[in-house]
């Protein structure tokens, strides 16, 4: 069986139509996910002469997008399903040195430096020997200068490693830690995707501990590596990280043996398992594009830990905005961490009663459903063994009245409107000004106490309040 056999029609098909006399190669991660019996997302290509005709005929024939990525290296996108669930990526790149070897030879790691020639899919081009490294189980730069040519590569090869199961070999492993004092020369935004990237995996705190192994760290969470030096402070953000990471796995994707056959976890399935499915929606929806709520979550989970314990004093709001500008994330996604790690603050103290859970939401808005599952974290997180089991019990029953009011008995998130201010105007002789919102609030508050359910109460309960 060829990689094409893999591969879905509609990625492929094309290649018939395409000038016989432009050749085409299939390279990198989907040739290493295809011999390492991993399904395939998104395709890099690389073609000879000129990348951009072939994607232009590529988003023709599968209605995609075209964007250009770098016009002056000849590098195309192709978005295929842009808002859709099964979005992929199919990136063309132009041939500029003089063979494929030698293009291979120049890339990041040897299992990445494999291709196949779409018009013989049955040849594996491996200059770098990676086909033997994978079956080695080892990561290798494919040359002496890969992660000095770019140190991205430092982060890539230690998402890599973790991802895939590899043992770093010494010469990697001396450029690796090469690499973290030249992070300064990488673009933010590069970076920021490299972090979200580890973020997505099964186990991020594996990653991130392999970071501050190799000094990488601060690629992470942003701040300097002088801040971590000589404190002893891994072990316990990794430990709410990985908690993190297990429960929203355990919740929001499918049914886990392992995790239900964990006692504390499988309470937690069990009292929690039916917001499964909202939960699953909930996580993966994008603030932005590529970047999910769960590893947005995931990035203060361990952020906030660090910094504080690192002994920068910063609020929600200055870690958000410190977030926001190192690893240049959106307005969207700053204001959200800034509400997720308030809220995070917020829900020690909380009583799960409809109007506190009322104005738990309306503070915090949907980023409460992350802070409590981060408080869950937290608690897991803060013992050795197992919590106590009246402990842990009692607080995954808040966060389920939490859960429960917000995916299932909307009206006390966000109660109906019954009155606006110019009804308050009109019918009670208001003026403009602050008390109206003011009343607004204590007419919402009161519907949810189920003091009042319709416009003629709601009016009424307006009066009477005025006339006290």
């Amino acid at each position: 069986m060829s990689i094409l056999d893999t591969l879905p029609a509609a990625f492929t098909y094309w290649v018939d139509q395409v000038d016989p006399s432009v050749q085409i190669w299939i390279v990198g991660g989907a040739v290493r996910d295809y011999f390492l019996g991993r399904s395939t997302g998104d395709l890099d290509f690389t073609v000879s002469p000129h990348a951009l005709p072939v994607a232009r005929e590529v988003a023709t024939l599968l209605q995609g997008d075209l964007y250009t990525l770098d016009h002056e290296r000849g590098t195309v996108r192709v978005l295929l399903n842009p808002k859709g669930a099964d979005r992929r990526l199919l990136d063309f790149s132009e041939l500029r040195v003089a063979s494929i070897e030698d293009d291979l030879k120049s890339r990041d790691f040897s299992l990445n430096s494999l291709a196949v020639d779409l018009k013989d899919p049955d040849k594996l081009i491996d200059p770098c020997l990676g086909f033997q490294d994978l079956k080695d189980h080892v990561l290798r730069v494919s040359h002496p200068q890969s992660i000095p040519a770019d140190p991205l590569r430092a982060l890539r090869g230690v998402r890599l490693a973790c991802e895939l199961g590899l043992r770093i070999e010494d010469a990697t492993r001396k450029q690796i830690k090469f690499g973290a004092g030249m992070l300064s020369t990488v673009s933010r935004e590069r970076i920021r995707d490299e972090v979200f990237h580890i973020l997505r995996l099964p186990d991020p705190a594996q990653a991130v501990h392999l970071l501050a192994r190799f000094g990488l760290v601060q690629a992470l969470l942003g701040c300097e590596i002088s801040q971590l030096e000589g404190r002893d402070t891994i072990p316990a953000y990794l430990a709410e990280l990985r908690a993190s990471a297990r429960i929203l796995d355990v919740l929001g994707y499918e049914f886990s043996p392992e995790g239900a056959a964990d006692a504390s976890l499988g309470l937690l399935t069990w009292q929690l398992g039916r917001f499964r499915e909202p939960l699953r929606t909930y996580l993966e929806e994008e603030l932005t594009i590529f970047r999910q709520r769960r590893a947005l979550m995931l990035l203060g989970v361990c952020t906030i830990g660090e910094i504080t314990m690192a002994g920068v004093e910063l609020d929600p709001v200055n870690v958000a905005t410190f977030l926001g500008g190192s690893l240049r994330l959106s307005q969207r996604e700053v204001r959200w961490l800034e509400m997720f790690l308030a809220g995070m603050d917020a829900i020690q103290a909380l009583r799960v009663e409809p109007v506190e859970i009322y104005r738990y939401f309306r503070s915090y808005e949907d980023s409460g459903v992350a802070s409590g599952l981060a408080h869950l974290a937290r608690v897991f997180a803060s013992y050795l063994s197992p919590p106590p089991a009246e402990v842990w019990a009692r607080e995954i029953e808040r966060i389920r009245v939490l859960m429960d009011s917000y995916f299932e008995h909307r009206s006390i998130v966000e109660p109906a409107s019954l009155l606006t201010g110019d009804d308050l105007i009109a019918e009670c002789g208001l003026a403009q000004g602050p008390q109206l919102g003011d009343l607004l609030e204590l007419v919402r508050e009161a519907q949810v106490r189920g003091e009042i359910e319709n416009r003629e109460q709601a009016l009424d309960w307006v009066v009477r309040r005025l006339e006290l």
